[in-house]
């Protein structure tokens, strides 16, 4: 564990201490398994070891911390408010989203607090369009992505919910799960349902199709992981920070996102760094976090042409409590009435990227380190193939590439007004179009 940080893991919650389970991870990224206190026996701790697995053991209680004393584990995962001994032994902490404190890094954060992704349904069926007049789509993604901003770069995110209780997943809902949080450099926690688990370790036939199938997905995000990785780039800005709820799912950066409006998120703290020479629209949503050296900062920035929108200065989403982390009733109305005002002034604008024919699709824009190549990742939230969809980059490029789980080919590259277009066949899960 010296040479071979907690932030390498492929994490994935196993329940089981069965030896035999163990072979179907061969061959797999999965690289490192967290143990319930149920499944705390030696002799899957040394098999999983054997098999090159780290063995972390998960404390929720200051009962396992007396326990976790007496086994030889690579490490702890502690869930919760619980104070544990670590013994010079790693620690992963999964936390409330409310008591994410980015200024305090650590190698690995977490939380188990996350929505399951897919589309939003009403109870006959339907699909629900909420104010982004798009299909709704119930996503992590700009929790995600303020956490990316706003943590160090060397710290990695692990997003550790569970699937739904009392529903068996079907392998495309785990595959979502796993790519939304690679799309944003972060790593999901793999947990399979009661249900779906139970299948898969007695050797049923389609549970272990699915399985390999989401093992072939976990191959290609893991090769394709620097993507994520990389910064946001979009010349629109949203300045937000936990106490004006960027650790809400559900919020403004959800609602562009479902609009495919790529967006860059600047914590307040750091709004200084936000205006690059590429912004074009400064969303802030965090007035009472700025400084009087910030706010006079903005101010002169407004007044050398770069659209500035303030929202209230009393308007606070605030921190999530007591297990809520979607905005509570009382906050919705507020959230629609502001929306219609940042969608009128966001219009039909290109903020580096436009993207059509992708109706329950999520994407991003990223940038490379040096600036001289895009990444667009591509996230399908409905059970079916998205076909004919099109892609408007700003800027000038010549070679664009299709990465997909099932190879990579080249596309062609079409010049438009203000840069380039793509078009693209058809995407059945996800794809990352990489532009030079």
């Amino acid at each position: 564990m010296a040479v071979s940080p907690l932030a390498d893991c492929v994490p994935a919650r196993w329940d089981s201490a069965d030896v035999k389970t163990l072979q179907l991870l061969e061959n797999t990224p999965v690289n490192c398994l967290l143990l319930e206190p149920a499944y705390w026996e030696r002799g899957f701790v040394e098999a999983a070891r054997g098999r090159g697995l780290r063995a972390l053991a998960v404390v929720a209680t200051a009962g396992a911390a007396e326990r976790v004393a007496r086994m030889e584990f690579d490490g702890l995962v502690v869930e919760g408010a619980v104070a544990v001994e670590a013994g010079g032994r790693p620690v992963v902490r999964i936390q409330p989203r409310g008591e994410l404190d980015f200024g305090r890094p650590s190698p690995v954060m977490g939380t188990a607090q996350g929505l399951w992704p897919g589309i939003h349904s009403e109870e006959k069926g339907g699909v629900v369009s909420l104010p982004t007049s798009a299909p709704w789509v119930v996503t992590n993604g700009g929790f995600l992505r303020f956490v990316q901003a706003a943590a160090p770069a060397e710290t990695r995110f692990w997003l550790a919910m569970r699937p739904p209780e009392g529903e068996v997943v079907r392998g495309r809902g785990y595959i979502r799960a796993l790519a939304e949080a690679a799309m944003s450099g972060a790593r999901w926690v793999l947990a399979l349902d009661a249900g779906f688990r139970a299948g898969l370790f007695a050797g049923d036939g389609r549970p272990g199709l699915e399985w390999a199938e989401m093992m072939e997905h976990l191959r290609f995000l893991e090769r394709t992981r620097e993507y994520g990785a990389w910064p946001d780039r979009s010349g629109l800005v949203l300045v937000q920070d936990a106490e004006s709820g960027a650790l809400y799912s559900g919020g403004f950066a959800d609602m562009l996102g479902a609009r495919h409006v790529p967006l860059r998120i600047a914590p307040a703290r750091g709004v200084a760094g936000a205006a690059r020479p590429a912004t074009e629209v400064l969303l802030n949503v965090s007035p009472p976090s700025l400084t009087a050296e910030e706010k006079a900062l903005l101010l002169g920035l407004a007044k050398r042409g770069l659209t500035v929108l303030n929202a209230p200065f009393d308007w606070s989403g605030g921190r999530p409590k007591e297990g809520v982390f979607v905005f509570p009733e009382d906050e919705v109305k507020g959230l629609s009435d502001a929306w219609r005002e940042i969608n009128n002034m966001v219009g039909r604008r290109n903020f580096g990227l436009r993207v059509f024919g992708a109706p329950g699709m999520i994407s991003t824009l990223k940038t490379s380190p040096d600036g001289l190549r895009r990444a667009m990742h591509l996230l399908n939230y409905t059970d079916y193939p998205v076909q004919n969809i099109s892609l408007h980059v700003s800027g000038k490029f010549t070679r664009a590439r299709i990465l997909t789980p099932d190879g990579e080919k080249a596309a062609e590259v079409y010049q438009g007004e203000d840069g380039i277009e793509i078009e693209i066949e058809k995407v059945d899960q996800m794809a990352i179009v990489v532009i030079e």
